[in-house]
């Protein structure tokens, strides 16, 4: 077997062996099924109109998930026995924000997204009103129309306070009780919120490791910074050799398409603002802040290759090469199988960590494919996501480390390190989890760019994330999911062979004899 095909085969029984862990650890549990967010916002309709008297004007539904409660039944191991006794009870729901006609009056709607009942309601802006006991009837009552037993609750709040919260110390899951919140307002029930009282150890748990998260992210947010103005002093530094028209269309495709998704994720920037204005300006502001990433980005593909040149490595072959084409084709097949191994090790160090440290997960609404205004252009993220990181952490952070500290290894750990830093935020509990896991899979990816050179990983990067969120497509109700997350599964080799189309096409072009302006 000749020499350049080893690894290449090598490679082969490795993505073997990925797709194998892949399926083997990965969980195959059909979801159920869930309405749709339009009838969500019908049922919230009827209901408003039906307890209140008053139909609304206008209606937006996000999607919203219990996290705390989902952190606390998985690290206490209560899950299955929760969904037997409270199935009823919505941990993942739709919330529907509803506007009053000729009114600044607004209502948020809980419903549960599996069965579309009504199970909770806020009125926005609304000032509640003392209470006593005296109106304690009304309470029940309202306690029965939405299903629950008065008898098994305790009010635990005092008289004359401005709100009720009931409390069920009768059937407890674990240490965590069932509290019912009420408020009244204008003389009608103007809140009315269902929850579970978590015990104080677990919250102040949860705290310690929300604060490591924001704390990595920070500190990664810092770096990143000083890795940007590294690379912008080695673009000033080797400005006459360097070439500053490298990277530019694929920045300017990473702006297009993570510009696109931001306005997609509105819904979820909605998610923290109760019913303000905050979305859309968390919108306006992450505009900006892509554009930064963007000019972060375009200067690591410049300083990098100029680093990468005066070492005597191209990781980069340019568009006017003959072999382009093929090498672009080339890097797609790598990609894919490499990717596939990747999952595969990613499986297995989740599958370890599950066994061996009880890692858990939880639903961020902020980021879920549920709070998307078009799920179906989900997975184009994945593109944005391999030109940035792997322009900035592969190609510039590799050889900067690898000048700074003389040695290969280190270059690669600290690249990947700094990679997995920018993913603490992610809801993987104990928080250390993705800092381990997400360095490890980046050690691979360094090891495969000193390899096979840049586009390999480019392709292998958004193969990985493609597939990744082209089966969250698969998992909605939508009846072009399918369709939809095959094309995006696919669409790495589509670029792949369209470049190498495209490349083709100018090869076969006649260039002239002469000079283009000695030609008539």
């Amino acid at each position: 077997m000749h020499k350049p095909y080893r690894s290449n085969f090598l490679l082969f029984l490795l993505a073997a062996f990925g797709i194998a862990a892949f399926f083997s650890t990965g969980e195959t549990t059909e979801s159920p099924s869930v309405i749709s967010k339009a009838q969500a916002a019908q049922n919230a309709a009827s209901f408003l109109e039906t307890q209140f008297g008053t139909r609304p004007s206008s209606s937006f539904v996000t999607f919203q998930s219990d996290t705390e409660l989902s952190g606390y039944l998985q690290r206490e191991k209560l899950t299955d026995s929760f969904n037997k006794r409270f199935g009823s009870y919505p941990i993942d729901y739709y919330q529907v924000e509803l506007s009053l006609p000729a009114s600044s009056k607004k209502y948020l709607i809980n419903v549960n997204m599996r069965t579309g009942s009504v199970f909770g309601w806020i009125r926005l802006n609304a000032m509640p009103q003392p209470l006593n006991l005296k109106d304690l009837s009304e309470a029940n009552t309202w306690l029965k129309a939405m299903g629950y037993d008065p008898k098994l609750f305790t009010l635990i709040s005092g008289d004359g306070e401005n709100a009720w919260i009931f409390e069920n110390r009768h059937d407890q899951i674990g240490e965590a009780t069932l509290r019912i919140r009420m408020e009244k307002s204008g003389g009608i029930i103007s809140v009315f919120e269902p929850s579970f009282h978590l015990p104080e150890t677990f919250i102040t748990w949860m705290d310690r490791q929300t604060g490591a998260a924001s704390f990595l992210s920070l500190i990664s947010l810092l770096l990143s910074s000083l890795l940007a103005i590294a690379a912008i002093i080695a673009a000033v530094k080797y400005r006459k050799t360097a070439s500053f028209e490298r990277g530019a269309l694929l920045t300017a495709f990473f702006i297009v398409i993570y510009a696109a998704y931001n306005i997609n994720t509105y819904p979820g920037y909605k998610t923290a603002s109760a019913g303000g204005p905050e979305g859309l300006l968390s919108v306006f502001f992450m505009q900006f802040t892509i554009l930064l990433m963007a000019a972060s980005v375009y200067i690591s593909f410049v300083a990098g290759e100029a680093l990468w040149l005066r070492s005597g490595w191209q990781p980069w072959p340019r568009w006017r090469g003959p072999d382009f084409g093929k090498h672009a084709l080339d890097s797609m097949g790598r990609g894919y199988l490499l990717s596939l191994f990747i999952l595969g090790v990613q499986s297995v160090v989740y599958y370890f960590a599950e066994q061996r440290f009880h890692i858990w997960t939880t639903e961020d609404p902020s980021s879920s494919i549920y709070n998307l205004l078009w799920p179906g252009l989900f997975p184009t993220l994945a593109w944005a996501a391999a030109i940035s990181e792997e322009a900035v952490f592969r190609l510039f952070g590799i050889i900067l480390f690898k000048k700074l500290f003389k040695n290969t290894f280190i270059a690669v750990l600290l690249s990947s390190f700094l990679w997995a830093m920018g993913h603490a935020g992610y809801p993987v509990y104990p928080v250390y989890t993705r800092l381990v896991e997400v360095t490890i899979l980046g050690i691979i990816f360094g090891y495969a760019f000193l390899k096979y050179g840049l586009i390999t990983v480019i392709f292998a990067h958004a193969s990985m994330d493609s597939i990744l969120m082209g089966l969250s497509i698969m998992d909605t109700d939508h009846p072009a999911s399918l369709a939809g997350g095959t094309f995006y599964i696919l669409s790495p080799a589509i670029v792949g062979l369209l470049i190498y189309w495209l490349h083709s096409l100018m090869k076969k072009r006649p260039r002239p004899l002469l000079p283009p302006e000695m030609i008539p």
